[in-house]
């Protein structure tokens, strides 16, 4: 399976049908080095075995695949997450 190279996601017409809809967030906590990514590494690698998490399949993102579950973690370990965001638009211009 061939993909469309870098860049080549979903264009405006299917963001469109989806809802048209961009959402960024502002995450904090400490730098986003070492410290960060240990925690993100630390409370990510437990919760496929003790956490209930969404059914999903194939190749996902840690998002996809440990959802809510993910974010109660880091949001415990001190990572924080805002929604810094959102656009409605039908040509969905850049953030």
């Amino acid at each position: 399976m061939r993909s469309g190279g870098p860049g080549a996601g979903s264009g405006s017409a299917s963001s469109a049908r989806a809802g048209g809809r961009r959402v960024s967030t502002e995450i904090s906590g400490g730098g986003p080095g070492y410290d960060e990514t240990a925690k993100m590494f630390a409370e990510a690698a437990p919760a496929p075995a003790l956490d209930d998490l969404p059914r999903a399949a194939g190749q996902v993102t840690a998002a996809v695949a440990m959802g809510d579950a993910l974010t109660s973690r880091l949001t415990a370990a001190g990572i924080g997450f805002r929604p810094a965001a959102v656009r409605r638009s039908a040509a969905l211009p850049p953030l």
